[in-house]
């Protein structure tokens, strides 16, 4: 239950509960990890998310009004997605991995793109990349860590990837309570050196090796960014004090 007045941004569409919005809680206390009912005040239904008792952001919405997280929900995210995956059309063909009676695969083995973009995917606490046949994962909350194995599932039903890797964020994974990113991949095989992808038609080496790289192995958010300075360094001699 929110505190008085605590609501708005919630009734506005924010799907962020911040711990010290919640009122004192008087009954059994949820467990890191745990599906949640959040309510305002006067005890409206606002929706239903992971509880992450030690984090800043106690609770991720993953749903509205009173619908339950389940497993053919966060299915249902994924595949749409892998439907809007950066705005390319996913090539598919018949396998029976989905409930569509489509299975999707990296059809680009030097394509290089966030897949799972958290809460602009309604799947808040996951990310997940694309490298060629490689996928990189970071779990940034406890319910989403809780999870894993019917992500990973899904993930290799949809996209048969070579390797799923964890490049999850050590601090974020801390703050959660969780236990340090796993060395290895999660499933498959791990790169044997650099993987190169193109972003624009400029070949990048990625070494999406523990111990290598920033982030998944790019700031593949940043590419629109990218893109658009391009435009304005062309034919000029340019400092970057910001690597």
């Amino acid at each position: 239950r929110l505190r008085r007045g605590r609501a708005k941004p919630l009734h506005a569409g924010h799907p962020w509960v911040f711990a010290d919005a919640l009122a004192p809680h008087s009954g059994p206390a949820p467990q890191p990890g745990d599906e949640v009912l959040v309510v305002d005040a006067q005890g409206q239904a606002l929706g239903r998310g992971h509880y992450s008792p030690t984090s800043a952001i106690a609770v991720r919405l993953l749903t509205r009004g009173d619908q339950s997280v389940t497993e053919e929900l966060l299915a249902s995210r994924l595949d749409q997605a892998l439907k809007s995956w950066a705005g390319r059309p996913i090539r598919q063909r018949d396998g029976g991995a989905t409930a569509s009676g489509a299975r999707y695969w990296l059809g680009w083995p030097h394509h290089g793109n966030r897949l799972v973009h958290s809460e602009g995917d309604g799947l808040g606490g996951l990310i997940v990349d694309v490298y060629g046949p490689f996928l990189c994962l970071q779990f940034g909350t406890v319910g989403m860590f809780r999870r894993r194995e019917g992500i990973l599932d899904l993930l290799e039903q949809r996209l048969r990837p070579r390797g799923i890797l964890d490049r999850s964020d050590a601090h974020m994974r801390q703050r959660e309570g969780l236990p340090a990113p796993q060395v290895g991949p999660l499933r498959g095989e791990q790169p044997e050196g650099p993987v190169e992808v193109f972003e624009d038609g400029i070949p990048l080496q990625v070494d999406l090796r523990p111990g290598h790289s920033q982030k998944t192995g790019l700031y593949l958010d940043q590419r629109e960014n990218r893109a658009a300075f391009a435009s304005y360094a062309w034919g000029r001699d340019v400092l970057d004090v910001f690597c």
